[in-house]
């Protein structure tokens, strides 16, 4: 494998979660005036599915730009963008909690899941050619 390409695999997914998640953050942040009347619990409805597919297309991202070992490659994507969360979370105040380690826990999961997806794709597209 192309250490290069392993390296470019790995910062392009970890970058689009830690972006793309940021950027869901700002829309909330700009959305707050107009979502705030609902209760926490519809904002999380759709917060947390809408984090979850990021991660799960940034899982995707990686195992397309690797092609090989596709599942490490989604794996090591997630657990890089776990430490930079890991970082932050502890520079602030608050710590770290026990939910911290579930979302933790469920970016690497979700991040392999997405390599999955996209190796089960090109399989069933090689087997139809």
């Amino acid at each position: 494998m192309n250490l290069n390409l392993s390296i470019k695999a790995l910062l392009s997914g970890a970058l689009f979660i830690i972006i793309a998640s940021l950027l869901m953050k700002i829309v909330y942040i700009f959305l707050y005036p107009y979502i705030s009347q609902f209760h926490d619990a519809v904002r999380y409805i759709i917060a947390i599915p809408v984090f979850f597919a990021i991660i799960f297309i940034g899982g995707y991202i990686t195992a397309g730009i690797a092609r090989r070992k596709t599942l490490l490659h989604s794996f090591l994507a997630g657990l890089l963008t776990v430490f930079v969360m890991l970082v932050v979370a502890l520079q602030s105040s608050e710590g770290i909690t026990l939910m911290n380690y579930a979302v933790y826990a469920a970016i690497v999961i979700i991040a392999s899941a997405g390599g999955y997806y996209w190796k089960q794709r090109a399989i069933s597209a090689s087997s139809r050619s």
